[in-house]
């Protein structure tokens, strides 16, 4: 069970300043033996490194920060000791809430708390789920007293009522705290531009949202330069927001965070860029468009890389983006930055093989979204689960900023509750079956460690049957552990406490990916009213390129081929949305997504059905967005793809090399 540390700021009467740098104090005082930092020999400052990221459920340390009015307000901020993540907050009539999902509005996304007691808020933890779009409402922000005071009246009076999701003014409050409380520990320009006079307010700028991306960025960067000395160059994603070397950085960070160094990130290799046609170079985008319709999928002098993040170039129209750099997640959904005028005072919130058919491939049109690029990150894949017996309970993965729940069956009579069961899909030859996963809702970070769970009973099952807390089983993945594997899939299995029951694992971590969000549209052959009552069986499984040689890379999406799952109506026209089981990958950068699909529109084990849509081969990647076939028959289907990951503008080719 972690420790609680308390510190606690009048944020009326109280020193802004010294109450930052005594958290500084505060988080720098763990127990990693030894304890690390950067001197910056220029002044003899010392830049304190935070623990290590090895426990991804619960910190060693909650740091608990009261903050007071002297009207009596007060609210308390849960934050993590070793990444500086805020995980809750707890109002004045003591009660604590979390960033999460308790699948009660949304069953798609359910999550496990990491703080014991607490209620889910019903939104995510990064800024934008809180935002609405990120950075460019980050941008700009206010801060200063004024929104302090209004953020801790806002969480101090927070009441949840019963399935309410939390309003925009108590996000609002939190993405500011955040900024006030988190950024301003970890870096000081932050500090002096959070910091504020009793008669003026203050704005973020452009180049504060660049520092808050590339914390983790540079300090990794920081890291290496201690290591290896004068030697090291700043790669260029720091180079593209004006870090170029370690003074920069040690003008910029206080608080390092603990990122493993033992390997070199493929990432930072060459930062390999393709040039994106200027705007309004019509013909620079139609001999591109000509490309993809041709099928080249990369510069003519690129070769296809054999495997992710190998050698830091890509087979995919998504190239290493020369914005790319490690970010916090609770730093990610960056989009095109652009101006808010200050909120007004706010009121109280209380809670608020190719088709059956010939087909053709659409190309999809060039949209302004093209100007932009993909950051990419370290993320997990679970590709897949199986299990020797009927799973019944819970399996989550927790990776320091949330816990996520992956799969979960309550159902003790037999079929999973969720888009039923394949009949293809049974046993195999060592007796483990597939289980049909329904997460994550968000990717899995791999900025430091990361624990997946399994809970054989499950919550509810040992609460009904009073077994404590169940059947358990963990795997945990160390980032500090030279023999890890990055970049190639791994089959681990998972021995539970109790039973000594056994479920397999099969997961890649990745260097360098995005979150992708995949959306399928189905159109049936005949189909009216917008697909209305129609029901769907088969299989849909998607992996990326670059793992075309490994059998063990597929994600699946959808398997239903006993009961068959009904389309969704969205939209106008008779084109229909299919639920998936999940619908959240993490997607390699440089490589598209392969999506293999077989679709009936009658259960396949029935004599003489036929898929009405079936195809080995549709590449997507972010720059396409959505690729559609049609089959003579008159049926479509429709694959999106979307990432939260948001967009960094790329160069133009008349833009100039000044450092925002």
């Amino acid at each position: 069970m972690a420790n609680i540390v308390r510190i606690t700021h009048n944020v009326d009467t109280g020193n802004y300043n010294d109450f930052i740098l005594a958290l500084r104090d505060i988080l720098t005082a763990h127990d990693d033996n030894p304890r690390q930092f950067v001197c910056d020999y220029r002044n003899g400052r010392i830049h304190h490194v935070l623990p290590k990221q090895k426990l991804p459920r619960e910190p060693k340390r909650w740091i608990y920060i009261k903050l007071v009015l002297k009207d009596g307000a007060e609210t308390t901020l849960a934050v993590r000791d070793d990444n500086v993540y805020l995980i809750g907050f707890m109002n004045q009539r003591g009660e604590l809430f979390e960033f999460g999902f308790s699948g009660t509005i949304d069953r798609s996304k359910r999550s496990r708390p990491m703080l014991r007691g607490s209620r889910f808020l019903e939104c995510d933890v990064n800024y934008g789920s809180l935002l609405h779009g990120g950075a460019r409402n980050l941008k700009n922000m206010e801060l200063g007293r004024a929104f302090a005071l209004f953020a801790v009246r806002q969480l101090s009076g927070y009441y949840q009522g019963q399935g309410r999701i939390v309003g925009d003014n108590t996000r609002r409050a939190l993405a500011g705290l955040m900024v006030i409380v988190c950024e301003a520990t970890r870096m000081r320009p932050l500090l002096e531009t959070a910091g504020w006079h009793d008669r003026f307010s203050c704005f973020i700028k452009s180049k504060h949202v660049d520092y808050i991306w590339g914390w983790g960025d540079m300090s990794e960067a920081l890291l290496r330069w201690k290591r290896d000395g004068n030697t090291f160059q700043f790669p260029k994603c720091l180079e593209d927001i004006g870090v170029g070397g370690p003074c920069k950085a040690l003008d910029i960070v206080e608080l390092l965070l603990n990122t493993p160094i033992h390997r070199d990130p493929p990432r930072w290799r060459g930062d390999q860029r393709r040039q994106r046609p200027a705007a309004g170079d019509d013909d620079a985008r139609l001999s591109e468009q000509q490309r993809r319709a041709a099928g080249d999928r990369g510069h003519p002098s690129e070769k296809q890389r054999p495997a992710a993040g190998e050698d830091g170039s890509g087979s995919g129209q998504q190239q290493s983006p020369p914005n790319k750099r490690r970010r916090t997640e609770q730093q990610h959904d960056q989009d095109q930055p652009q101006e808010q005028q200050p909120p007004p005072p706010p009121p109280s919130d209380k809670g608020s093989g190719e088709s059956q058919h010939s087909h053709q491939q659409e190309t999809p049109p060039v949209s302004p979204a093209d100007d932009y690029v993909a950051c990419g990150r370290p993320l997990v894949e679970v590709f897949a689960v199986r299990a020797g017996f009927h799973f019944v309970g819970t399996i989550a993965v927790f990776d320091g900023m949330r816990g996520q729940v992956i799969y979960e069956n309550e159902n003790n009579g037999g079929a999973p509750p969720i888009h039923g069961s394949s009949s293809r899909s049974g046993d195999d030859d060592q007796g483990y079956a597939p289980l049909l996963l329904t997460g994550p809702y968000r990717a899995i970070s791999a900025y430091g460690s990361f624990t997946i769970e399994v809970d054989i009973c499950g919550a509810v099952m040992a609460a009904q049957q009073d077994q404590g807390s169940g059947d358990v089983g963990e795997l945990n993945w160390d980032c500090y552990d030279e023999e890890k594997v990055y970049d190639r899939p791994v089959r681990e299995t998972i021995t539970t406490s109790s039973s000594g029951r056994k479920v397999e694992v099969t997961y890649a971590v990745l260097s360098d990916a995005v979150d992708a969000e995949l959306e399928v549209h189905l159109r049936l052959p005949g189909a009216t009213a917008e697909g209305r009552g129609a029901v769907v069986y088969g299989r849909i499984a998607t992996r990326s390129k670059a793992f075309h040689h490994e059998h063990l890379a597929w994600s699946v999406l959808f398997d239903s081929e006993v009961d068959g799952v009904s389309l969704v109506a969205d939209g106008a026209g008779s084109i229909a949305r299919l639920p998936l089981a999940r619908s959240v990958v993490a997607m390699p950068l440089g490589s598209p997504l392969v999506i293999m699909a077989t679709l009936y529109d009658a259960p396949p084990s029935q004599y003489g059905v036929s898929p009405v849509f079936q195809c080995q081969d549709m590449e997507l990647t972010l720059d396409d967005r959505m690729r559609r076939r049609s089959a003579d028959n008159g049926g479509e289907f429709e694959v999106s793809i979307t990432s939260p990951d948001r967009y960094r503008p790329r160069p133009r080719r008349n833009d100039t090399a000044t450092p925002r």
